[in-house]
């Protein structure tokens, strides 16, 4: 987070000509909550997910990012409902539920003991 923050300094002070601060508490009110739940909340409670998922799931459920921030723009920004945008969600939760549902790795894992022992 603090190495996306730097980026996008300097990236503020090469291409905008600086940083322009707010001027009410209203806007100090909105980077707050923007950085406490949008930023810090999300990424513990992400991290808690992460550790009581399978490898797989969390990373199909991660892969669903763009879907929702596209559903969220459009039901709340009034974004517009494109057929590129309905197209690309169909595929993503298609392609989810063929990987949910489609045959699991074997579930005959062996002990360590069993393993064979690697020669260096």
């Amino acid at each position: 987070m603090i190495m996306t923050a730097a980026v996008c300094l300097a990236c503020a002070l090469i291409f905008e000509g600086g940083v322009t601060l707010p001027t009410t508490g209203f806007d100090w009110l909105a980077i707050a909550y923007m950085a406490v739940v949008s930023g810090a909340v999300a990424m513990i409670v992400q991290s808690w997910a992460q550790a009581h998922l399978a490898p797989s799931r969390a990373a199909i459920i991660m892969s669903t990012e763009p879907a929702w921030a596209a559903l969220f723009s459009i039901t709340f920004l009034a974004e517009p409902l494109t057929w590129r945008i309905a197209l690309g969600g169909a595929l993503m939760l298609g392609s989810m539920l063929i990987v949910e549902t489609g045959p699991g790795p074997p579930m005959d894992i062996p002990a360590p003991e069993e393993l064979p022992e690697a020669s260096v």
